[in-house]
């Protein structure tokens, strides 16, 4: 008897592709629900909005107690035990989320400045949903974990998709406002989550079952997703405890142009991670393979960076308005500096897919606590671009630490350094490459 079928797919260029395409797609419609917002809410609106979901947002990951890596390793490894790995997951994905919920509702208020109390009740409101959205996470990592891209591009674009249309629903019924964007929000991810469930469900037909390991096994994750966090996020929260709501809105606008040129690299530095945990690319590959992937990656944000600096002080007053010029030039800076998270994102993702998160979870406490200082230092004479400064700087200062440590493993700084016009051509090649008739092993 043959053994049965495996619902996970290899990693191949395709894969890549397939990431890419779908997270640039997902860009475009974040970017038009940007400029929507922008237009509609104003600075003001746009940064409550903003700090009505910055703390949901930070403990959405933190709830499931890094169980993400944990359950990517597993599928990679064991395909065949999709159904329980899936049941285990989800189970407690949803146990946790309430836990989460009902300790973030009691606390909210002590963790938002006096300033920030108009956003408190929507933001509580928000919280309530968080088992759920736990639940939509779980099953998009399940998705990428399976090689399954396209059907993760699909959750997240239908979440991004909704939530626009039901923006534009409230505008054209009831006039835009900050209380109508957060139905919207949640409306989107309530919808979103039982589409993907339900799918996932019915072709999976996970176990019923739960088991603690994957908790035991994440909570070294666990401590280094908490070091992204402060990381991630750290300028906002400094934002809303000294500046006022419309220095937020300019300030997460400034964030999403150049996020745009970070878009990719996200994406790539998921399915590296996914390679990586592939033992036998280590032993054949090795520091060769990351070099090689620094390198191209470098190059690709480059590209990007260099037409979106120019274009800046063209594309956002006219895409969001000219209310929102004192975006322009925190834009530009952050964009310096999301090339360089970009690269140091990628290297992280590797030391996490060796099981070095003692290594991770140092340098995103690092950088974490030297941007909050540094942020709580430059904010009061520089203002917003004290703040982008500051995240560029330290992004330099990690990415170069983190290319030393992988150059000493490797014995030599010049493969991560030395980049040429064949890299150039490699990056191309590999986009040519990867069609579903010539999807080659990566």
């Amino acid at each position: 008897m043959s053994p049965p079928a495996s619902p996970v797919s290899p990693i191949t260029s395709t894969t890549v592709l397939h990431t890419i395409f779908w997270s640039q797609l997902n860009q475009a419609l974040t970017i038009l629900t940007s400029i929507f917002l922008a237009r509609y809410l104003g600075a003001h609106g746009r940064g409550l909005l903003a700090g009505a979901i910055l703390w949901p947002s930070i403990v959405a990951n933190l709830g499931l107690l890094g169980i993400l890596p944990v359950l990517t390793a597993r599928i990679r490894s064991n395909p065949l035990e999709i159904r329980t790995i899936a049941g285990e997951a989800l189970r407690l994905g949803f146990i946790l989320g309430l836990l989460e919920a009902a300790a973030l509702f009691f606390l909210l208020p002590y963790l938002l400045p006096q300033s920030a109390q108009e956003v408190l009740f929507w933001s509580r409101f928000y919280i309530l949903i968080l088992p759920i959205s736990h639940i939509g996470i779980v099953i998009n990592h399940l998705f990428l974990a399976m090689g399954r891209t396209s059907l993760s591009g699909l959750y997240v674009l239908s979440f991004s998709g909704l939530y626009l249309l039901g923006l534009l629903g409230f505008q054209f019924s009831h006039a835009l406002t900050f209380h109508w964007a957060m139905i919207a929000i949640m409306i989107a991810v309530l919808i979103s989550v039982f589409i993907s469930a339900s799918y996932f469900i019915l072709t999976i037909q996970p176990e019923r079952r739960i088991s603690l390991d994957l908790i035991r096994n994440g909570i070294p994750y666990w401590l280094d997703q908490c070091a992204g966090a402060l990381s991630l996020k750290v300028e906002q929260i400094v934002i809303v405890a000294m500046m006022h709501p419309e220095a937020l809105g300019y300030y997460v606008l400034a964030q999403s142009f150049a996020g745009i040129a970070g878009g990719i690299a996200a994406s790539v530095n998921y399915v590296v991670f996914v390679k990586m945990t592939d033992p036998s690319v280590l032993a054949n590959q090795g520091a060769t393979f990351i070099a090689e992937i620094f390198r191209q990656s470098f190059v690709s944000q480059f590209m990007i960076m260099c037409v979106l600096y120019v274009l800046a002080p063209i594309v956002i007053p006219a895409m969001f308005s000219r209310s929102f010029e004192p975006s322009v030039f925190p834009a530009r800076i952050l964009l310096i500096g999301t090339l360089f998270k970009a690269q140091s994102d990628l290297l992280l993702a590797v030391a996490r897919a060796q099981g070095k998160t003692r290594v991770t979870i140092a340098f995103q406490l690092a950088a974490g606590g030297a941007l909050g200082l540094s942020t709580y230092l430059l904010v009061p004479n520089f203002g917003l671009t004290g703040c982008a400064m500051a995240f560029t700087c330290i992004q330099a200062v990690v990415m170069c630490a983190l290319i030393a440590i992988m150059a000493i493993q490797g014995g030599s700084l010049l493969p991560f350094v030395h980049v040429t016009f064949k890299d150039v051509f490699a990056v191309f090649a590999r986009i040519k490459n990867a069609t579903p008739w010539r999807s080659a092993q990566i």
